[in-house]
């Protein structure tokens, strides 16, 4: 089975909306009127939820836009960080980052990933009507690339917030520790449409190792010269 929904990435100015198969499907400049710093489509492609900055200053919302409506509304919580959403298969519910008082507490504009301990995000996540919100990780550390197939399981990397990370999986209260704290970065790990595999970008100093692990066994199926960071992964089907 195909993996669903559309991926987006990045582009000057907005994003570029790809099926997984590569097509082009739209670019999307400034939703709902602001520069979005993250942003996810749903699998039927009928909505966005985006993270961005109502002003320099102000801290990132999650926002949910209707497709081909103008105003987007704030999903989750009115105050706090906000980065990485994601959507579940279904799309009905999202999976976030969030903090209560970074960008504000202690004055800095702070880059996921790149936090003091005291400052680590955890991932939440929230129905598309704005109902439901709910904290899932509680555990130190930063939490970064959360992707759910549905609402009970996710995966991420949990990094110190510093040089070392671990790629995790939480099913409900169950937490399962998939690689090992390393100072190898798991990167963007997604899960297949049966859950069954996950598939990391493993960034070191000049090339990006493309893993794919099934029930804790991992193995290299690509490596790729970079002089950036990725910003997408995601699986065309589940080969």
């Amino acid at each position: 089975a195909a993996s669903v929904g559309p991926v987006a990435f990045p582009a000057p100015g907005g994003f570029v909306v790809l099926s997984r198969t590569g097509d082009l499907l739209e670019t999307i400049s400034r939703p709902g009127g602001m520069v979005a710093e993250s942003l996810s489509v749903s699998p039927d492609g009928s909505r966005y939820v985006f993270t961005a900055r109502s002003n320099p200053e102000a801290q990132p919302l999650l926002y949910r836009l209707e497709r081909g409506q103008a105003e987007a509304a704030v999903l989750g919580r009115t105050t706090g960080f906000h980065a990485q959403p994601t959507f579940t298969d279904d799309g009905n519910w999202v999976f976030f980052i969030y903090h209560p008082t970074m960008d504000t507490e202690w004055g800095i504009q702070a880059t996921v990933g790149e936090m003091e301990d005291r400052m680590y995000g955890q991932i939440y996540k929230v129905k598309v009507d704005g109902s439901g919100l709910e904290q899932v990780t509680t555990s130190r550390g930063c939490k970064l690339f959360p992707d759910a197939r549905d609402s009970k399981t996710v995966a991420y990397t949990h990094t110190n917030c510093g040089t070392t990370s671990m790629l995790e999986l939480t099913t409900g209260r169950r937490v399962e520790a998939i690689l090992p704290m390393s100072t190898v970065r798991p990167h963007l790990p997604r899960l297949s449409s049966d859950g069954k595999k996950l598939a990391i970008a493993k960034l070191t100093q000049d090339e990006v190792l493309v893993v794919v692990c099934v029930a804790k066994a991992c193995s290299q199926i690509g490596a790729i010269p970079h002089d950036a960071e990725p910003t997408q992964l995601a699986w065309v089907d589940d080969d």
